[in-house]
């Protein structure tokens, strides 16, 4: 089969479009043909090396798979032939967590293109469970472009940070796969959404979405600008996925008593964190890892119903990884960019 792999850590340089032996399913597995596969910034963490990713080289990237089932192993209902998007989260099956429906809580939980070879290829393998069935009209592109991030966006915004009605949320890095899914996650639950960006470019889009206020601002002045649309009050719910560039803003932006929910450290791993600001004002601070395989399922019955639906920058063929990485890197995009193994390009 074809595929992108890389030999060697380094940037979208080394990613190579070559040959390589398919991959075979095994007990509890099957094979999807892929058609297309979205790209992450955890793609650019693994190819750049990151010592949370520690992976066999060469390796396959790629972690938002649609496809089309070839074979498998107890595939409970799904058949060969049926299209499917993938749970990205890979566990162990027993544990505690696993058993009480917490597959994102496993000690061994792994993120599929991650710690394992992905859907950067004609053929991925994952685990039978893992597969989620989409209906045949559904577009493969669009099926690709909403799993890891609007999952993720779903986790935090609904199970650990609770988003009522009638709160407000503060979206960080708006324009990316995660920002544009939670505007839309957000707003369907009836918050009041303010969007934070720093491409004055991107705002009319990023409104489009869903967001009640767009802040066009240096990484410096969002909590001001948040002060002012709230009259001084701060928000209930901070989204945060960026790391240092943003942190000081998350928490003098929210009200107190307020959540701020993380998934990411984008701008690098470590925070400044005062302790009297956390328990003075009574913040609760929280992590969130993807999501569950129940919150995926609920997930995709909103996209394939147009509840939700992803954001489609520009697609590339898979031979094309490389200029998808570096436009991901660049920030020029607003929502996803996709690989194709159809030959579509737009």
């Amino acid at each position: 089969m074809k595929a992108i792999r890389f030999h060697s850590h380094g940037g979208p340089e080394v990613l190579t479009y070559e040959e390589c032996g398919d991959p075979k399913p095994g007990p509890g597995q099957a094979l999807v043909d892929v058609r297309a596969c979205a790209v992450n910034r955890l793609d650019l963490w693994v190819r750049q090396g990151v010592p949370a990713y520690p992976v066999s080289l060469p390796h396959i990237l790629g972690s938002d798979i649609a496809g089309v089932v070839e074979s498998g192993d107890a595939l409970s209902g799904i058949q060969p032939g049926d299209h499917v998007v993938v749970y990205p989260g890979l566990s162990c099956g027993q544990c505690k967590a696993c058993t009480t429906g917490f597959e994102n809580r496993c000690r061994e939980f792994k993120v599929l293109g991650g710690h394992t070879n992905g859907g950067y290829a004609e053929k991925v393998v994952v685990p039978s469970k893992n597969l989620v069935k989409i209906p045949a009209s559904f577009d493969f592109i669009q099926a690709a472009a909403f799993p890891l991030t609007f999952l993720t966006a779903w986790h935090m915004l609904n199970a650990r940070a609770q988003l009522r009605e009638g709160e407000s949320v503060l979206v960080l890095g708006a324009s990316s796969g995660v920002g544009t899914a939670a505007i839309q996650i957000a707003h369907n639950l009836g918050a009041h959404v303010i969007a934070e960006t720093t491409h004055a470019d991107k705002a009319a889009r990023i409104k489009a979405l869903g967001a009640d206020e767009v802040i066009v601002c240096h990484p410096q002045e969002i909590a001001a600008r948040v002060m002012e649309i709230t009259h001084n009050q701060g928000v209930e719910v901070v989204f945060e996925h960026v790391g240092p560039a943003t942190w000081e803003q998350s928490l003098k932006a929210v009200i107190k008593g307020g959540r701020i929910v993380t998934c990411g450290a984008t701008t690098g791993p470590e925070v400044p964190l005062i302790l009297r600001q956390l328990f003075g004002r009574e913040i609760t601070l929280m992590g969130s890892m993807l999501g569950t395989l129940a919150e995926m399922q609920r997930v995709v019955k909103l996209v394939v119903n147009s509840t939700l639906a992803p954001v489609v920058d520009k697609v590339y063929p898979l031979k094309d990884a490389a200029i998808a990485h570096q436009q991901l890197l660049e920030k020029r995009h607003v929502g996803k960019l996709v690989l194709t193994l159809g030959g579509e390009a737009t």
